[in-house]
């Protein structure tokens, strides 16, 4: 390969006239399949392809071979003072049974901690010296059940540590009544412990921050959907509208040629032309809005979701960080799918705005059956502030939920609760049809 073709850039592509970079293939490159383009942010890094993430079994055998080797090492050569045991067989295995149960910390955290703990005890019950890495391994075991395990086997792996720490250093042969050695291993299993507790509590806000981003996102990819389709019914529209105008051009020059076709052969062929023009131009119109009316999503616009998916709603939106209860009163009875599809419209904004403005609350969602209508409620224990807040995007939030209902001739009302919390309440005829 010559030196130029390495230092030389690509020849600049001509944009062409959508402004975007000419292909050779031209538009071949979305007809193979009519599948979309992957851009380089759709695709995986090869970073990510590349490795994996570790294993924490890997990880935990890994640390439990480490601390076994060290701990051995050390606990058979080492100098044992006068007044301790020296290392024996039942030494050997209290040792192995301190650091190896760090390999099988994920599938069982809190039995293999009380192992480790257990062995560490009859350790220095016994009068064996503690060597570091055994100290090591234990302190290892409780910031894996802090960061991994239920939070009531970290709390109760905490107070045991804590409690049989003392046991340790003022009833135990090789623990002197020291206060120095007492605070430095409270602090050391304390500072783990919080550690694993803090670290746990930075994931969980996050990762319900992630489904949270998620939802909103959601939201407006939903809302976006339902704005493109509502702009293709009014091309729609005024698609009919100029083509209906075209028509009536054609067939009252029609009607005004046949009967002067043969009196005044002039008048008919400029009405003819006439016909032709009005013909030509409402098949431009035709072409040009096709292409804006030819849905790339029609089977994501034909699925519209109703008051049978608010449980599904609720999932989603417990799952970043809200719960919500949802209760049905009355007999629930087919509505008309511009209600149904309203009615979830008003909830799903209802409950985001608890979402995004109630805090650490909850939320319950009621949906009455009345002879004549449908009434919604969405009631959340938060701080009430979502009347005063800024609408989302798009200009939709509680001006957006007015316009949906006054569509459909209902109410609705907002506000905050005298003793804490937001209420949005919204009545639908069952009746009512769009305009």
């Amino acid at each position: 390969m010559a030196l130029s073709q390495l230092t030389t850039r690509p020849p600049f592509r001509r944009r062409g006239a959508a402004g975007r970079p000419s292909h050779p293939d031209g538009d071949q490159r979305r007809s193979r399949g009519d599948r979309p383009l992957q851009t380089i942010d759709s695709q995986p890094s090869p970073a990510r392809r590349r490795r994996p993430p570790v294993d924490p079994h890997v990880i935990d055998l890994i640390l439990a071979l480490g601390f076994t080797s060290a701990a051995l090492v050390m606990f058979l050569t080492g100098e044992t003072p006068g007044d301790l045991r020296p290392p024996d067989t039942l030494g050997i295995v209290l040792v192995l049974l301190v650091t190896l149960p760090l390999a099988g910390m994920h599938f069982h955290a809190l039995g293999g901690y009380a192992l480790m703990l257990a062995a560490q005890l009859t350790l220095a019950a016994l009068g064996y010296e503690t060597v570091p890495p055994v100290t090591a391994a234990l302190l290892t075991g409780l910031f894996i059940i802090a960061l991994t395990a239920p939070y009531w086997q970290a709390i109760v792996a905490g107070v045991s540590s804590g409690v049989l720490s003392l046991v340790a250093i003022f009833a135990f042969p090789t623990g002197a009544l020291n206060i120095p050695r007492l605070i430095l291993y409270w602090l050391a299993f304390s500072g783990v412990w919080l550690l694993g507790l803090i670290i746990k509590l930075y994931r969980e806000s996050a990762a319900r921050a992630t489904r949270r981003a998620a939802l909103f996102a959601q939201d407006r990819e939903l809302r976006a959907i339902e704005a493109v389709a509502q702009e293709r019914a009014r091309l729609a529209r005024e698609l009919h509208d100029g083509v209906g105008h075209a028509l009536n051009v054609v067939v009252l020059h029609a009607q005004g040629a046949q009967r002067i076709m043969d009196s005044k052969p002039d008048l008919a062929r400029e009405a003819l032309a006439s016909i032709e023009t009005a013909g030509r131009q409402a098949l431009q119109d035709v072409e040009r809005m096709l292409g804006v009316l030819r849905a790339e999503h029609d089977d994501v616009l034909a699925a519209q979701p109703g008051i049978g998916q608010l449980p599904a709603l609720a999932e989603r939106v417990a799952e970043a960080g809200l719960p919500v209860t949802v209760t049905t009163e009355g007999a629930a009875t087919a509505l008309p799918s511009s209600i149904d599809l309203t009615a979830y419209r008003i909830v799903q904004e209802a409950l985001t705005n608890s979402l995004k403005h109630a805090g650490q609350a909850r939320a319950t969602v009621t949906v009455r059956y009345a002879g004549t209508g449908i009434e919604l409620e969405v009631v959340d224990t938060g701080r009430g502030a979502a009347a005063s807040a800024p609408t989302t995007e798009g200009g939709r939030g509680i001006p957006g939920m007015r316009e949906r209902v006054a569509v459909f001739g209902g109410r609705l009302d907002v506000g905050p609760l005298p003793g804490g919390g937001f209420r949005v309440s919204a009545w639908l005829p069952t009746e009512a049809q769009t305009p």
